[in-house]
């Protein structure tokens, strides 16, 4: 089992590449407006990668990347506390 693909939910372990485990990570926003809003900080899912919300996003609000969200890791948002 490599962890890093892998999500432990009660007793069960999910592969976080499938839908499930993903929504683990983060919310998955399947189009190019979000579903809800996100606040600066927040983190969702969006064409296989997770990304962060730099300028706060409102309900039904496009996804600008580089604009108002940037790419990031699963690692890179643990060490940001």
């Amino acid at each position: 089992m490599a962890y890093a693909d892998k999500a432990r939910v009660g007793n069960d372990v999910r592969d976080i590449r499938d839908t499930k485990g993903r929504a683990l990570i983060a919310p998955i926003e399947d189009s190019e407006t979000v579903s809800k809003a996100y606040a600066v900080g927040n983190c969702f899912i969006h064409d296989d990668g997770l990304y962060r919300v730099t300028v706060a996003i409102a309900k039904d609000g496009a996804i600008n990347i580089g604009v108002n969200c940037v790419k990031t890791t699963v690692m890179e948002e643990l060490a940001r506390g």
